[in-house]
């Protein structure tokens, strides 16, 4: 079994954050930048690379601050 390492990152963007935001939560715009495609149903996201789907769901949000995602295809790590 692969060991899963937590991986954080952060980017400077010279933006305001009235205008980022929609790009971290939108479908179409997190399409625009982040993934090849993004659909998106039922609450549920679905990030497209390289033809492979990964699945996420928007678990919190702070209006022009922040956005989290907790990936559905992650197992849970037991030791």
């Amino acid at each position: 079994m692969a060991e899963k390492i937590k991986l954080n990152l952060e980017y400077v963007l010279n933006s305001s954050p009235r205008i980022l935001f929609p790009y971290l939560q939108e479908p179409n715009e997190l399409a625009q930048w982040f993934a090849d495609d993004v659909n998106y149903h039922d609450g549920i996201y679905e990030f497209i690379w390289d033809n492979e789907s990964h699945r996420a769901k928007l678990i919190a949000t702070k209006e022009n601050k922040s956005v989290k995602f907790k990936w559905l295809d992650d197992e849970p790590l037991f030791l």
